[in-house]
């Protein structure tokens, strides 16, 4: 888990700012966009006791415990929407996209990171009992392709902005591997660990020498036209734009 954030907040640094004011949606304890961003507007998550962590690190100034599909926001109360590895647990992908979409100001950006259709394709077994397994271990609902993103944001007034896939099918086999054998000695996991959460207050050299670590077992994956994951960036537009595309499509 900890080298798929790192992949992530590799991604996610090329993505645009998180405007003010801002939400980030399933935040779980903070310390992930902490490391980003420094600071967000608002934290939302779905579980208590993660909004309680997330209340103790200092990110958000308000966190609430609420739900995606019935964000409790007025209309219209964000510049800016973030969402890391959140969206492919949330069962109805379009009361969600019509929420965000409802609580963005039009030009808003909303940037979310999720998996492809093509994670149960590459993991390190196909066979069909495996792939629903890991599917319900995750709590995976929604593995929508690009093209079907595009239309559901269309759909709730939003523009798909830009896209890049990351995270090569290689690397999701030998990261499911190093899960299901625990090769990933604890060892590793405490320098991954090291790396993301305390970075900032370490020595130049050592984080240096870590990323480096880093980079030469895992950096086959990043930014790749065939990942399996994908950092999408998406746009409110203006209701009357919105309308207009919806008459387009109708």
């Amino acid at each position: 888990m900890a080298v798929l954030r790192a992949f992530e907040a590799c991604m996610i640094r090329k993505a645009p700012p998180l405007d003010a004011p801002s939400l980030d949606l399933g935040c779980g304890d903070g310390r992930f966009l902490r490391h980003l961003f420094g600071r967000c507007t608002v934290g939302l998550d779905l579980i208590e006791k993660e909004a309680r962590r997330a209340r103790r690190s200092g990110t958000y100034r308000i966190v609430v415990r609420g739900d995606a599909h019935s964000l409790p926001f007025p209309s219209e109360s964000f510049s800016s929407v973030i969402s890391n590895c959140v969206v492919e647990h949330i069962p109805d992908a379009d009361r969600l996209v019509a929420e965000v979409s409802r609580i963005l100001r039009p030009g808003g950006n909303f940037t979310f990171t999720t998996w492809t259709p093509g994670f149960s394709a590459h993991l390190v077994s196909r066979r069909p009992g495996y792939v629903r397994r890991k599917n319900r271990i995750l709590n995976h609902h929604s593995l929508i392709p690009a093209d079907d993103w595009s239309a559901l944001l269309r759909r709730h007034g939003m523009e798909l902005a830009g896209r890049r896939n990351y995270l090569e099918p290689g690397t999701l086999r030998r990261l499911d591997r190093y899960e299901n054998i625990s090769l990933l000695g604890a060892w590793k996991l405490r320098l991954i660990h090291l790396y993301m959460l305390a970075a900032p207050r370490l020595p130049a050299k050592i984080i240096r020498a870590m990323r480096d670590y880093l980079d030469r077992r895992f950096s086959a994956g990043l930014d790749c036209e065939r990942g399996v994951a994908v950092l999408y960036h998406a746009r409110r537009i203006s209701p009357a734009a919105a309308d207009s595309d919806r008459r387009d499509l109708s």
